[in-house]
């Protein structure tokens, strides 16, 4: 009778720290759940002792579908290359050559723009993408580790350490098939801006290549929640 009472209670811990998984995760989409917004952001990438910037906008709204567009503004060469993205299609606008190509499932995993960056990276629903369990949970932080819905993904999971205060991620360690840690995003300076918490620094580093990603938010251009025509994330509004 004991044996069969450890194990029932055993059943019932399980399926709170996967219940409360799925808390986690929904809360870390509440954190990011507004109508629309809008940014100015400076990239950096490091390469081997090179480094490259650019700057872009970018824009999102939440309607029918998750919609979002970046628009890169320079520098000179790239300028009005933009990246769209609808549900789970993504166009991409190469101004030079005046074409838009609809990504592939595969091209999704490649670089964005020559960053640690991929397409997929910039289109995570925490939500519908994933189902995770609690790995640890400390004072200030839910250690999550989360598995991809869907198999095209180029990572098996994610390690998430999640703030409690705010349920933005601190950090995301990506591990391939072979359990290798190969990529870590992390966030730094969060602040509470028009009523969101936003961090203003997102840092990606390829582990295997040494490439860094650093996006930097300009704050004052943040925006949340304002009146935005659907038709702006349109294919024909890529040729701006």
């Amino acid at each position: 009778m004991k044996k069969i009472s450890v194990i029932f209670f055993l059943l019932i811990s399980i399926s709170g720290f996967s219940r409360d998984a799925t808390e986690v995760l929904q809360k870390m989409r509440d954190a990011q759940d507004y109508k629309t917004s809008r940014g100015e952001y400076l990239m950096t990438i490091e390469n081997r002792g090179k480094e490259i910037t650019m700057e872009f906008e970018w824009y999102h709204k939440k309607s029918e579908e998750d919609l979002q567009l970046m628009r890169f503004t320079s520098p000179p060469r790239i300028e009005d290359t933009a990246i769209l993205i609808k549900g789970e299609n993504i166009w991409y606008y190469n101004k030079r050559s005046n074409r838009v190509r609809l990504l592939s499932k595969s091209a999704k995993r490649g670089s964005m723009m020559g960053s640690s960056f991929s397409y997929d990276d910039l289109n995570l629903d925490y939500v519908d993408d994933f189902t995770g369990e609690i790995m640890e949970e400390t004072e200030d932080y839910y250690i999550l580790k989360i598995y991809p819905s869907e198999e095209e993904r180029s990572y098996k999971y994610i390690v998430a350490k999640v703030r409690k205060e705010n349920f933005i991620e601190e950090s995301l360690e990506y591990y391939d098939d072979n359990e290798i840690r190969y990529k870590l995003m992390t966030t730094k300076d969060v602040k509470h801006v028009k009523g969101r918490w936003t961090p203003m620094k997102i840092i990606m580093t390829d582990l295997i290549s040494g490439k860094v990603t650093l996006i930097k938010t300009i704050e004052e251009s943040l925006d949340f929640d304002f009146y935005m025509e659907d038709s702006k994330f349109s294919e024909k509004n890529l040729k701006k």
